[in-house]
């Protein structure tokens, strides 16, 4: 990781330190009640735990949502994006929010493989929490949609490239927000329109960090998987959120269009905003793409 990078991720998660322990963000507050640091299996560490929200006021059959962080593959865990759970929970569902292995050190497709064994343990437990398995609604922001598209793909039998099988079948729902879905090609952004030495520098070392080989793979690109001709069965209804002020829009809008020219379910959301804004609190586009993030996920 190159010093930029380490100044970001250790001034991303103070911040998230500090506000994890602010009034406003105290789970009881949001009627929601936390199962920090479970370990899905003692023989891996703590790049592989996970947190459970879950509303306090109980219930059967909730919605089972799986938060996967971004963090461009090498910053951040479930303890900086505490926000995610909380604020699905406090909507009637249950929440993991998984650790997984860091890229540049675990590249592809540990982190993937990592997410995919979050969502079988998630399942194996979901009714000890009151959610439902069959409920299960893959969501990420960033790197981690990324990696929710790509446990979608792998989910319905795109596998390509995978060491461990993943188990069980697709999930009801995917919500891929502000993703960074192609690893390929990071110069792309910038050929299209000017981003910035600084942020056209921080897209092609989370794609070389995350899948250093360069070339496209349908996992690590799952962009291309959906806008190529692959067969896309019992693909979920998706939402896709994109910031008129990300430089990751590209991407956004690309997957809402591949999705729409196969006919499959997506609901598109465009706030004017930076990159993952709804993580801004006290913003009013941010939390208008809470309140339709968290119906989609929880509709029956």
């Amino acid at each position: 990781m190159d010093l930029g990078g380490i100044a970001l991720d250790t001034g991303l998660r103070s911040l998230a330190w500090v506000a994890r322990r602010h009034p406003t963000w105290q789970p009881a507050r949001w009627g929601v009640d936390v199962l920090r640091d479970l370990v899905p299996d003692p023989a891996r560490g703590r790049e592989h735990w996970c947190d459970v929200y879950r509303p306090m006021a109980g219930g059967e059959g909730l919605p089972l949502v799986v938060y996967v962080h971004g963090g461009s593959f090498r910053l951040l865990s479930k303890d900086s994006h505490f926000a995610a759970g909380l604020r699905f929970a406090a909507e009637g569902a249950v929440v993991v929010v998984p650790n997984y292995p860091l890229a540049p050190k675990h590249p592809f497709p540990e982190p993937l493989e990592a997410v995919l064994d979050a969502v079988v343990w998630a399942r194996a437990n979901a009714t000890s929490w009151g959610a439902d398995p069959e409920r299960l609604v893959l969501a990420g922001e960033s790197a981690g949609a990324n990696l929710a598209t790509a446990a979608t793909l792998a989910l319905i039998g795109v596998t390509d490239g995978l060491t461990r099988a993943p188990i069980g079948g697709p999930p009801k729902r995917l919500i891929a927000s502000m993703g960074l879905l192609q690893t390929s090609d990071p110069g792309r952004f910038a050929r299209r329109r000017p981003i910035g030495t600084f942020l056209d520098k921080r897209i092609r070392s989370a794609c070389t960090a995350y899948h250093p080989n360069g070339r496209p793979h349908p996992l690590a690109d799952p962009l291309l998987t959906i806008e190529s001709d692959t067969p896309l069965p019992h693909f979920p209804p998706t939402h896709v959120a994109g910031a008129i002020r990300d430089a990751l829009l590209d991407d956004s809008r690309r997957l809402r269009d591949a999705l729409t020219r196969r006919g499959l379910p997506c609901q598109w959301h465009i706030g004017d905003g930076i990159h993952a804004y709804h993580f801004l609190p006290g913003k009013r586009e941010g939390e208008a793409l809470w309140r339709e993030l968290t119906a989609f996920a929880t509709a029956s």
